[in-house]
């Protein structure tokens, strides 16, 4: 389903939105790549959703399809795509995506987002612009039952 072209992109916008939480914690102008209510999140929280890009990116650079463990897992999938359509219209890595393999299944980000994600419960959230009850913001996290745990760490 993940083929080569869109494994890298991918991986290129989970490595750019973490550092983008990272840089948005230090700036409060930095936010706007992420749902309203990322503004609105705890050090711990945005950290965690940090993780969440880095896990997902570790299963890509480990060749395994990114199925979404949580929530926050399949938001942060969700904007992988948005940022890598951004990648791809600005071309900044066309050179390393000619080095791969062309597939006609290349950059299919809504059937990545109807084959991976387990529903669509997040969707809400995404445009939600205040804060949110620190119960909602602790069930983003918390593991669907039906996968498995990582057998890796998410350092890629």
């Amino acid at each position: 389903m993940i083929t080569p072209r869109t494994g890298l992109i991918l991986h290129t916008a989970a490595e750019i939105l973490s550092d983008g939480l990272t840089a948005a914690l230090e700036d409060p102008d930095g936010w706007e790549e992420f749902p309203p209510f990322f503004r609105h999140l705890s050090p711990v929280a945005v950290e965690r959703f940090r993780t969440a890009f880095l896990d997902l990116a570790a299963d890509l650079a480990h060749g395994v399809e990114p199925h979404p463990r949580t929530n926050a897992e399949e938001m942060a999938l969700h904007l992988m795509t948005d940022r890598a359509t951004v990648e791809l219209e600005l071309g900044a890595f066309d050179d390393d995506l000619e080095q791969l393999p062309e597939s006609t299944a290349d950059y299919d980000w809504e059937g990545i987002l109807d084959t991976l994600f387990q529903d669509s419960d997040y969707a809400m959230l995404m445009t939600n612009p205040g804060k949110l009850h620190a119960k909602t913001i602790a069930s983003l996290f918390e593991p669907f039952d039906n996968l498995p745990e990582r057998p890796y760490a998410a350092s890629v």
